[in-house]
């Protein structure tokens, strides 16, 4: 049996076909489509071109970046793509081309990839935490995603509250230590300390700043860059410590391109022994994880949701049958 997997991004979409193991076959990337009917025509593609490859395709499996009601495969909110807000994905591509759909955001496929095949693979608990341009995330329990009343269970940049000390300004985990709003502030002080410069040059610099260039500029001794990023670190040490003492997970996952540097975690343990030098109340200490499948967790989430909610199905159409 084989499957088609999407894993679909602000800029790229990524497919594959994976077979009834979770191995992947073949993958590759497409821009991301810029409407839903664009997208409806590439998924259609897509799969019209694997199934003369593999024959027959059993099932499509979606990660999308919002969130998402994965029950009636229905796209809750905006997310990266607005055009599938609102939108009954599942049934419009199961009616197109008449075969399986499940659907599930995309915090939550990468949760579900390192559960059953990742680094959470030994823990009844833990909380992922997606570290990118934003801050991602999910929460899993005996292998299976915690919703919450309202589909936001786990949207960590979202709903950690912070308070920067600096500025006695209240904000989320995104807006204060997501890597983009790291690069937004080495890049607005640059602005600053080079103003007396050619203004376009200036613009120029700042705006080709990307994460692993804001770190290498701190390895080098820029003084801007060591100060923002100490200050990342610190504020991802207190969303690990804040998802603790929440949820008490047995560990704590983190994952991003960042979570690669080899002292990410060495760093955040740091901070976090500055912060309970200060609360003598504070006896658990969060465990923190490197997730394990980067780049392909998406496709293989989306992969673990479809086997698992197919399963479900079976499951449930058979004892309905019995009685």
């Amino acid at each position: 049996m084989h499957y088609l997997v999407f894993d679909f991004g602000g800029t790229l979409t990524k497919y594959a076909v994976m077979d009834s193991l979770g191995c992947i076959l073949e993958q590759s990337t497409m821009p991301a489509s810029t409407s839903l009917e664009l997208m409806l025509d590439d998924i259609k593609g897509v799969y019209v071109e694997m199934q003369r490859q593999y024959i027959q395709i059993k099932g499509i499996a979606m990660s999308i970046p919002a969130v998402t009601d994965a029950d009636s495969g229905c796209i809750m909110s905006e997310g990266a793509l607005r055009y599938v807000s609102g939108v009954a994905l599942k049934e419009l591509v199961e009616e197109m081309l008449y075969i399986p759909v499940e659907i599930e955001n995309d915090g939550n496929c990468a949760a579900l990839a390192e559960s059953y095949a990742g680094a959470a693979v030994n823990y009844d608990s833990a909380a992922v935490v997606v570290c990118g341009t934003g801050i991602g995330g999910a929460i899993i329990r005996d292998k299976t995603i915690q919703k919450g009343a309202n589909l936001h269970s786990g949207e960590f940049g979202y709903g950690i509250m912070l308070l920067d000390s600096d500025t006695l300004k209240i904000g989320t985990w995104s807006e204060q230590g997501s890597v983009g709003s790291l690069v937004g502030r080495v890049s607005q002080a640059i602005r600053k300390k080079d103003q007396a410069r050619d203004e376009q040059q200036t613009t120029v610099t700042s705006t080709l700043l990307n994460g692993e260039k804001v770190f290498q500029m701190a390895e080098a001794g820029n003084s801007i860059a060591i100060q923002e990023v100490d200050r990342y670190y610190m504020v991802m040490a207190m969303g690990v410590h804040n998802i603790q003492y929440s949820l008490d997970p047995e560990v704590i996952l983190l994952g991003g391109g960042i979570s690669r540097r080899p002292d990410f975690i060495k760093k955040i343990n740091e901070k976090l022994d500055r912060i309970y030098l200060s609360l003598s109340n504070a006896t658990v200490r969060p465990k923190l994880l490197c997730c394990q499948h980067f780049n392909d967790a998406n496709l293989l989430g989306a992969y673990y949701n479809f086997k698992s909610r197919q399963e479900k199905e079976k499951k449930a159409c058979f004892s309905y049958k019995a009685k």
